[in-house]
């Protein structure tokens, strides 16, 4: 799961997108605001799972 996180943050520049502080605030609340998280959450999962999580997921409870 290391090397997961470690993409998603040379990737995304997040493990969490939809909680991320990265993105800027000027487009908050937008289409294109949730267009960008949407896809990011896609990228995180699609790396999530290719390290084997079976849901996509990279941090747990």
């Amino acid at each position: 799961m290391m090397l997961a996180i470690a993409e998603s943050l040379e990737t995304v520049g997040s493990i969490l997108p939809a909680l991320s502080s990265r993105y800027d605030d000027e487009d908050y609340g937008t289409d294109e605001y949730d267009k960008k998280i949407r896809s990011n959450c896609k990228i995180v999962e699609a790396i999530a799972k290719r390290y084997g999580s079976p849901r996509g997921i990279i941090l747990t409870n």
